[in-house]
């Protein structure tokens, strides 16, 4: 067991009345944050009833509500799920947010039983790392989705190309494959989590059978990890948007972002 580990929901529960603020501050967050929110606009017309996985402190649920969408929201820490329902009533948008406190095992009969089942889709915004296993959660979205609808996740990935690269700059020539060690583990303002990686493989084999992938990109290839972002890079960040925005949907850069951006549609089985 490593050093002060703390399941997740401790863990967010001590941050959760500060992280969004830290988070939406750092550049390559809130450009990943675009990223996802532009896909998932891209994807479902207004007024689509969706399921969100892992909602922090409400911002994509509201975001998405004053777009017109119809949202059940869930999310393991008891703090941010607190100050998510108070983000949507101050909001006005609680006729089109449901919000539960859980994993999705935890409340997925409940979800059965919401008023929008079926969904018309689901997103996971960089929540689904500190899940056990990706296909148990695959397979209870699987279930509360109408057939041929969509399920966009954001997950991080094995096969990085920029953390390495900053690595091998600082002379940190150990930790250069430090995303292939398992277990892995992330901290959260002094709390040590374990989280999970993926290659575009592993997460297409995991869900092989509920869904198939229909698209994929790196977010980001270009810009540095948000942990590893520096106001120094500020100069550069246009250019590196640029590169990002242009390149990060083709291959094979979108095979190796920070983090994958995958959109898989339902199948039957």
């Amino acid at each position: 067991m490593a050093c002060n580990e703390a399941t997740p929901r401790d863990a967010f529960n001590r941050v959760a009345d500060t992280i969004q603020g830290t988070a939406s501050e750092n550049p390559a967050n809130a450009w990943m944050r675009k990223m996802s929110r532009r896909e998932i606009l891209a994807t479902f017309p207004s007024g689509a009833a969706l399921l969100e996985i892992g909602c922090g402190a409400g911002a994509d649920a509201v975001f998405f509500a004053e777009r017109g969408y119809r949202v059940a929201a869930l999310g393991i820490s008891d703090r941010m799920v607190e100050l998510a329902r108070e983000r949507v009533s101050a909001s006005q948008v609680e006729r089109r947010v449901l919000i539960w406190r859980g994993r999705i095992r935890e409340v997925a009969d409940r979800l059965v039983r919401a008023p929008w089942f079926p969904f018309d889709g689901a997103y996971a915004n960089f929540s689904l790392a500190y899940e056990e296993s990706l296909r148990d959660v695959a397979q209870i979205v699987w279930g509360l989705l109408r057939p041929g609808a969509w399920f966009i996740i954001t997950v991080p990935n094995k096969l990085c190309v920029s953390e390495p690269a900053i690595r091998l700059a600082c002379w940190q020539v150990r930790r250069v494959l430090g995303r292939f060690r398992e277990p892995l583990w992330g901290t959260i303002r002094g709390s040590t989590v374990r989280f999970r990686t993926y290659t575009t493989a592993s997460v297409r084999g995991l869900l092989e059978g509920l869904f198939v992938l229909r698209g994929s990109s790196g977010v980001p290839v270009f810009m540095p990890p948000p942990s590893f972002y520096n106001p120094e890079i500020e100069p550069l960040r246009a250019s590196l948007e640029f590169f990002d925005n242009h390149l990060a949907t083709r291959f094979p850069w979108r095979t190796l972002g920070d983090t994958t951006l995958f959109k898989f549609q339902k199948v039957e089985p």
